[in-house]
């Protein structure tokens, strides 16, 4: 093959231009989008009732808008997954069928399920599915020599997961890692449960006789307030999102830092020493 190649240089040459202008070519004719294109409108359907085991929102949440939403014309096939807390229903249409039009009646068969759904139930959050939207293109880090884990999740949840969203073809950017302030948001659904009761009880006590009566607004305000505990989570639920908070997110540390840094600026004095002792244990 060497002694060819010397033996006709012209040839060789004219070679290489061949499969320089064949690259040049191929290379602006190649699409620029790396993922396909998905045609098939599909469109997802995503129930929260926070607390809940899987197999009571299969039950209870997933099967209901399966059979609700699966009314809607033109459907080729359903996938449905159940999660603690979380029902998600995707909906396949066939590729006749308009997005619009499919996003339409998915809509208005969930939000008419949400009347069957047990009560407390979070209202159905409809919206376009596309499985290549779930693939990550970009991944961003954040870092600062002073801001702690806590203060930088709330850096890139807050102000840089806004500033992604404006960008043309930014999805649903995701924020991952840290240290959450989660771990306050069950406690203080059991402070504020209780308090409607007694808060309820006592204004019931301010009306007397008639606030009794089932004439009267009161005896309502009573019931729903003790509704609050099971549908915000009964006490077991809350306490096992307060153990998941401190076993998977170390959410608890976060607290105890906050906590360490009022005791600080508040000084030295013996009333606080009890509460010192306890957040150093």
């Amino acid at each position: 093959m060497v002694k060819t190649a010397l033996k006709n240089p012209y040839a060789v040459i004219v070679f290489a231009l061949a499969i320089f202008v064949i690259g040049v070519t191929a290379i602006s004719k190649l699409p620029t989008d790396i993922l396909p294109t998905f045609k098939t409108p599909a469109v997802q359907v995503v129930t929260f009732y926070p607390g809940t085991p899987a197999e009571v929102m299969e039950k209870d949440i997933t099967s209901r808008l399966e059979r609700w939403t699966g009314q809607s014309n033109g459907i080729a096939r359903q996938e449905a997954k159940s999660m603690i807390g979380v029902s998600v229903v995707k909906d396949f249409f066939r590729e006749d069928v308009d997005p619009n039009t499919a996003m339409s009646q998915v809509t208005s068969l969930a939000m008419s399920d949400l009347y069957y759904l047990p009560p407390g139930t979070i209202p159905p959050m409809v919206m376009p599915f596309d499985p290549t939207a779930s693939i990550p293109l970009c991944l961003i880090s954040v870092s600062s020599p002073t801001f702690d884990e806590t203060k930088l999740y709330d850096v890139a949840y807050f102000d840089l997961r806004n500033r992604l969203q404006s960008i043309t073809g930014v999805i649903a950017p995701a924020v991952y890692g840290g240290r959450l302030r989660r771990i306050l948001v069950p406690l203080a659904k059991i402070r504020a449960t209780r308090s409607a009761v007694g808060a309820a009880g006592d204004a019931l006590e301010l009306f007397g006789g008639n606030g009794y009566m089932e004439d009267w607004p009161m005896a309502r305000q009573l019931r729903d307030a003790h509704c609050h505990t099971i549908w915000e989570g009964t006490e077991n639920i809350l306490c096992l999102d307060v153990r998941r908070a401190m076993r998977t997110d170390a959410a608890h540390e976060a607290l105890l830092a906050r906590v360490d840094r009022v005791l600080d600026d508040a000084g030295p004095s013996p009333l606080l020493n009890e509460t010192r002792n306890l957040v150093a244990t």
